[in-house]
């Protein structure tokens, strides 16, 4: 039996996960996330077994379906030692399934029209999120509890730093043509910078910048118009002093270079009022030297990892908010996985990435599509750039949009 879900109800889900984030990915259905019983419903919408097989043969990525199966072994053989918490730790995998779930349904939802409308609804969404935060809106917002028993605010800020990014780029790329949108992007690439206040943000937006300096092809674009007014604000903040309450402390120029600067704690670049900032680092620093020593002590450790459903470390900083796993994605995958899937994993997300440029340089000459393959590689890039500060795709607001949108590029491209 195939149930019939319609695009926008997908769309909306999506979106839900991208700004509700941690609250939305602790609603509970009979004990179960709603968004994996959604995931159910979604595989039973379509030919998930034929979707599958052309993913796996037509497309070359074997390498998925062994990404799927030795992860699910390991997921349900850790479910049956620890539990339900097998599965939580496994959500990047058990999330992956929504690659297919794009991949079906790219031909409805990847048209100008259809993601046009999506991007700004992301635009919209983002703007009442920059207002809820000027407004403090949030000290009013209901609440939920995890299991683990950390408290998420319907209105948070978990992931809108990273959509504030996104949309500028988006603006940036699709609709510079209105200067209202102009005002739109500088607000949410400031407050994304001011508020936020996270060193792998500036490594992504630097990263991205690289990337656009290479692939934007279309000289409409004017990357000059953003860095003049950028110039221009920098420029205004230095002469009349200005400061802003940020994530962390007030905000200054001089706070964003020292900030940058904890990045190379490595070289000795700990001195000045960041100390915890770099004290933040060190322990994950610490986190990862543990785990690799431990692996490297057990031979099948090393190579199979520790499996699912129990925690990769054990600990609660101030905020009780508790951690299980080490800030680190590739460490994670590692530390659960071992050699074996983090080989499996690194492979899975090259050949992706080849998928993704090949479908780039075909669509070259047609302006819209190029635009929008890269909106959505952007997103990959902030997504890839936060696997070093964190285990990003173990949460579902990450990796339920990441590997959809996969599923969209390649299934508009490649799918019959």
């Amino acid at each position: 039996m195939r149930l019939n879900i319609d695009k926008n109800i997908i769309l909306i889900f999506i979106i839900l996960n991208l700004f509700l984030t941690r609250y939305f990915e602790n609603i509970l259905l009979a004990g179960i996330p709603l968004n994996q019983i959604f995931l159910i419903f979604l595989i039973f919408s379509i030919k998930f077994f034929d979707v599958m097989k052309l993913i796996i043969i037509n497309l070359d990525l074997k390498v998925y379906y062994f990404f799927l199966l030795y992860g699910f072994l390991m997921i349900i053989y850790g479910g049956i030692i620890h539990g339900i918490w097998a599965f939580r730790d496994g959500l990047y995998i058990i999330n992956s399934l929504f690659l297919p779930i794009g991949f079906c349904f790219a031909k409805k939802i990847f048209t100008y029209e259809v993601l046009n409308k999506f991007f700004k609804y992301l635009i919209l969404f983002s703007v009442f999120y920059l207002l809820s935060l000027i407004f403090a809106l949030d000290k009013f917002s209901p609440s939920i509890f995890s299991p683990q028993g950390n408290e998420f605010k319907l209105i948070n800020y978990y992931g809108a730093t990273l959509l504030w990014v996104w949309c500028f780029f988006i603006i940036f790329i699709n609709y510079q043509y209105k200067n209202i949108y102009i005002l739109l992007s500088l607000m949410f690439i400031m407050v994304a910078i001011i508020f936020g206040q996270q060193r792998t943000l500036y490594l992504a937006i630097i990263f991205i910048f690289i990337f656009l300096y290479f692939f934007l092809k279309h000289k409409k674009i004017n990357f000059f118009k953003y860095l003049y007014l950028i110039f221009l604000i920098a420029i205004f903040y230095n002469i009349f002093d200005i400061t802003v309450e940020g994530r962390l402390e007030k905000f200054s120029l001089d706070f964003l270079v020292n900030h940058f600067k904890t990045l190379f704690f490595f070289l000795g670049n700990d001195e000045g009022n960041l100390t915890s900032e770099v004290g933040t680092a060190k322990i994950r620093l610490f986190w990862w030297k543990q785990i690799i020593l431990e692996m490297l002590s057990d031979p099948i450790i090393f190579f199979f990892g520790k499996g699912f459903g129990e925690p990769l470390i054990n600990f609660s900083p101030h905020t009780n908010v508790f951690a299980r796993e080490p800030h680190n994605m590739f460490i994670t995958v590692l530390a659960r996985q071992g050699f074996i899937g983090i080989l499996i994993f690194l492979l899975l997300k090259y050949k992706l990435i080849k998928i993704f440029f090949n479908i780039l340089n075909v669509n070259i000459n047609n302006v819209k599509i190029y635009n929008h393959l890269i909106t959505f590689f952007i997103y990959f890039i902030i997504v890839f750039t936060f696997f070093i500060s964190d285990s990003t795709l173990t949460y579902s607001y990450f990796s339920i949009p990441f590997y959809f949108f996969w599923g969209l590029i390649i299934g508009k491209f490649y799918s019959k």
